[in-house]
Formats: structure tokens, C-alpha cells, sequence
């Protein structure tokens, strides 16, 4: 008599088989269980339309295979599970620029190049930096506005000591240092908030710095905001609100940004840390008048954005984040930088601040002081702007169109001409043929 339970076990077996196969396929249909989604910064793989061309020519085949690569069922749990194995085996941190340092500390790679002075530009190039802010000081207060930057704190100059691999100690020279004293021998207003916090560091009756995150504390950021705010009102000699609170909750669990490279991991378990103080506060004083104000920044500003900094110290103002998209004062996109009317943007502005952290002084402050300076200082550089605004875009319409672009791909091979090149020749000679006169 044939024995049932190999049977069995295969049914069994084919079963599990399905059931594993099906539910990552019915929980990406169905989006259940809604799972938490993966922290960082992502490339989004849109989902694919499949059309008689795409299938033909084979696109559509490899757009749906990426997608599905990015968007399968229960990937989220499976990549925090892979990333934990990693982790816990190897101590490899599987998050880009991401750096764990002794005692779990963790940074960004940028902060510890800065820190090392692997990023210095040299001192020759910051002096020159640091005179075109003089000069751009010098024509906003004769317009009546007001100029100041900021030198936000950074994690690997408060924390050396925790850094993987080093003795902490940074290099002599770095972008920090050099413009630091250049700016302490200018005539630009200035704060430098990195050289406070260190000085801080040992008295502070809260953290200043979270031990998972990249930015300072909530604690340690409305400390700054406060005195940013007490800057700008003796700057513009207008009574502005201040940050007060009265009671602040101090407490195990990290809030608001005081893990955000911790969550970039996407690991199943939360790394030791401690207690960290969160203040409830609210904007007093300041009835009068107030300035509009611009922040050119880097994220060391958007905590104090949600915070209602530009809300409150400001009648109105936006944040251009690393020049390249500007938002309002409640952090919702205006649009893209290099679309904004700077003559306009001036015409309605009353202070304007740079700031950002050590690690991004290599390009601080993405070429916005030197277009400012074009403004203020060339002939005729606002139509200049606006026609190089109507040539891109309309060569993102060239782009956008598929069989112009063909035209203007097939034109740049039959002429050894660089596509770029060709695509910026179609765009002008399209725009000179239609703005001249019948």
C-alpha cells in the first residue's frame, strides 16, 4: 500500500511554495498590510506604460522589470531585514555618505572631510569668496538691506572625539577655519554658531547634538534661532519676537530630525542613544514692524522653518535651499532658483542671510552670491537672465518633444557637434525666427 504523506508533505510544500510567490504579489496590488516605507533619499522608478512602440523596441520590457524591482510586495520589511543581517554580522552600514562612528555615533561622511580638510579650497580662494560678500554687502546696505551669514555648527567639529578611525583632531587648515578669520577681518556681518557650540559643549544643561543625527538638536537649533533673532532685530533695529519657553520635556525617545541619519539606515532596531530635551515654546514680543527676510541655506535651516522662524520674525520671506529650490514661509515649493526674478526677489526683500553647517562650505553658497553680484553690478543682467531662462526652456520642450529631438541628435552626429551644443542652437535659432518681426 503507496505511503500518503510524501503526498502530503508535497502538497504542503507546494502550498508554502504559492503562498510565498502570491503575497508579496497581493500585497503590492492591494497595499496590505500598509507597511512603513524606507527613509532616505530615493531615485522614484515611475511605473511604465506599455504601448505597441515600447514593447517593439524593447523599453517597456526593462522599465517594468525596474520598476517592479523597486516596487515588489513587502520590499520595505525585506531591505530593513537584509540591511539588519548586514549590519549585525559585518557592522556594514548600508545608507549612502552614512558613517557610524565609536559608541554608535553617527555622521556624514562631507562633515568628516571638512573636519580632515580634505574639501579646503585654499585660503586665496575664501578671501576672494569673503571680498565678493563685502562688496555685496556694501551695495545691499546702500539700497537700505541688510546682509549676514551664518556659520551653522556641524557633528564632526562638536564630536571628534567619536569619529571612526581618527584622533579627531582636525587639519590646520579647512574651509571652516580659513573663513572664519577671513570673515572676522571683514566688514561682513556674521555669526558663527560652530565656534558657540563647541564653546557651549561642556556647560550646556541639555544635548546639543543628538547621537543618531546629522543636525543639531531641537534643544541646540531654537537655541540658535533665538539668537539669530536677537542678531536681526540690533541688525535692523526693529523690536522682533523672541524664542521663550518654560518647560522643557527631556526624555528617552528621539522626535522631530533627532535621528534622521539613524532612520536613512532602514535597520529593524534603534541604536543606543540618550536622552534628549525638547522645549515647548512659542514666539513673545516683537509687535511692530518687521523685515522680510531670504535665507539662502542649507537643511540646517529647515528645522528652524518648521518652526515658524520665518513665520514669526519675518513679514514675509522664502528659503533658497542650496539655491536650487526656493520655498515660502511655511516650507511649500515656490519653484526652481534659477526661475526666480532676482530684480523682483531684491525689489521685495529686506535681509538677506547665508547660512550652512562645515560640510557644505565647499560650495556655500551655490553660486547665488555670485549671480546676486551680476545683478548689482552688470549692465542689462536681468534680460541677459531672462533670455538664458527662455533658451532652457526651450530646450526642455526640444527634449520633451521626440521627434525633434531625433532631428536635433541625428543633426549633432552628421556635424561632430556636441548634442548639448546642438540642443542650445535649435532652442536660439527657434526663439530669434519667432521674436523677429513679420
Amino acid at each position: 500500500m503507496e505511503n500518503p504523506k510524501p503526498k502530503r508533505i508535497n502538497k504542503l510544500l507546494l502550498s508554502l511554495t504559492l503562498v510565498v510567490i502570491t503575497l508579496p504579489l497581493l500585497q503590492h496590488v492591494f497595499n496590505f498590510p500598509k507597511l512603513r516605507g524606507l527613509k532616505g533619499a530615493f531615485t522614484k522608478v515611475e511605473k511604465p506604460k506599455l504601448s505597441y512602440k515600447s514593447w517593439l523596441d524593447g523599453t517597456y520590457p526593462e522599465s517594468a522589470d525596474k520598476y517592479m524591482t523597486r516596487n515588489f510586495g513587502f520590499r520595505p520589511n525585506l531591505v530593513r531585514l537584509d540591511n539588519e543581517w548586514n549590519y549585525d554580522l559585518f557592522g556594514e552600514v548600508r545608507a549612502a555618505t552614512v558613517v557610524e562612528g565609536k559608541e554608535n555615533y553617527l555622521y556624514e561622511q562631507n562633515y568628516i572631510d571638512a573636519l580632515m580638510g580634505k574639501d579646503f579650497l585654499g585660503h586665496d580662494i575664501i578671501l576672494e569668496k569673503v571680498k565678493l560678500w563685502e562688496s555685496l554687502s556694501d551695495s545691499l546696505n546702500a539700497r537700505g538691506k541688510e546682509f549676514l551669514v551664518v556659520l551653522a555648527p556641524g557633528k564632526a567639529s562638536f564630536f571628534p572625539e567619536f569619529i571612526p578611525g581618527e584622533d579627531g583632531a582636525p587639519a590646520d587648515s579647512t574651509n571652516y577655519f580659513s573663513l572664519r578669520d577671513a570673515l572676522g577681518e571683514s566688514d561682513v556681518e556674521h555669526i558663527d554658531f560652530n565656534g558657540w557650540f563647541m564653546d557651549l559643549k561642556s556647560s550646556a544643561e541639555y544635548p546639543l547634538y543628538p547621537k543618531t543625527g546629522i543636525h543639531w538638536s531641537r534643544y541646540g537649533m531654537l537655541l540658535g534661532a533665538d539668537s539669530l533673532a536677537r542678531n536681526l532685530a540690533e541688525l535692523t533695529g526693529l523690536d522682533l519676537p523672541r524664542i521663550v519657553w518654560n518647560e522643557i520635556e527631556y526624555v528617552d525617545e528621539r522626535r522631530h530630525i533627532d535621528d534622521d541619519i539613524e532612520q536613512t539606515m532602514n535597520i529593524l532596531h534603534s541604536l543606543p542613544n540618550y536622552k534628549m530635551a525638547y522645549p515647548k515654546y512659542w514666539y513673545d514680543g516683537g509687535e511692530g514692524k518687521k523685515p522680510r527676510g531670504s535665507i539662502i541655506g542649507d537643511s540646517y535651516f529647515w528645522d528652524m522653518l518648521r518652526c515658524g522662524f520665518l513665520q514669526n520674525i519675518f513679514s514675509d520671506g522664502d528659503f533658497w535651499f542650496y539655491n536650487d529650490n526656493v520655498y515660502d514661509t511655511e516650507g511649500i515649493l515656490i519653484g526652481p532658483a534659477k526661475k526666480m526674478d532676482i530684480e523682483n526677489w531684491l525689489e521685495n526683500t529686506d535681509v538677506v542671510i547665508f547660512l550652512a553647517t562645515e560640510g557644505n562650505l565647499k560650495y556655500f553658497p551655490w553660486g547665488f552670491d555670485s549671480r546676486l553680484h551680476g545683478y548689482l553690478t552688470e549692465e542689462n543682467f536681468v534680460e541677459k537672465e531672462r533670455t538664458e531662462a527662455e533658451i532652457q526652456m526651450q530646450m526642455d520642450i526640444i527634449r520633451k518633444n521626440e521627434e525633434w529631438m531625433g532631428f536635433v541628435k541625428q543633426q549633432s552626429e552628421n556635424l561632430g557637434i556636441p548634442l548639448e551644443k546642438m540642443l542650445r542652437r535649435n532652442a536660439e535659432y527657434f526663439l530669434k525666427k519667432n521674436s523677429a518681426p513679420e
